[in-house]
């Protein structure tokens, strides 16, 4: 059951945007999840997810969804175009979720959870990924 659902639309530098709990210190999540967003796609540190993106200098657009339980396993709709797809924990001991590369305010921010603070079970599902990668290489 979806809680709350938010699209966040983001300006990702350097190829990578992420999120975090803004109560917490940034420098040592940001120093271990960057980086393994830049071997591995996804980066994980315990306040920290970084999710590496195909272009740069484009905006995405990020559907974050907080649901009221464990989620139930679920396969997407057009799994034809899922190309990433990774699960991991966040904590936000602070309630809150920020997404530093945001285009809004509020989520630069944080925004407080409605389901407050806790461990969050975080998927990390791509689409098209490839399909972008191509393009963006071939543009010419």
């Amino acid at each position: 059951m979806i809680v709350a659902g938010y699209d966040v639309l983001v300006d990702p530098s350097y190829h990578q945007f992420a999120l975090h709990d803004p109560t917490r210190e940034e420098s040592p999540n940001f120093e271990v999840a960057i980086p393994a967003a830049s071997r591995d796609v996804v980066g994980w540190a315990p306040n920290t997810v970084a999710v590496q993106v195909v272009t740069h200098l484009v905006q995405v657009r990020v559907r974050i969804e907080v649901l009221g339980g464990p989620p139930v396993p679920d396969v997407p709709a057009h799994t034809d175009e899922v190309d990433l797809n990774r699960d991991g924990m966040l904590e936000l001991p602070g309630g809150q979720l920020s997404v530093p590369k945001s285009l809004d305010e509020q989520w630069i921010l944080g925004l407080t959870l409605p389901t407050g603070p806790g461990t969050y079970r975080v998927r990390v599902t791509g689409y098209n990924r490839a399909r972008v990668g191509r393009l963006w290489l071939d543009r010419g």
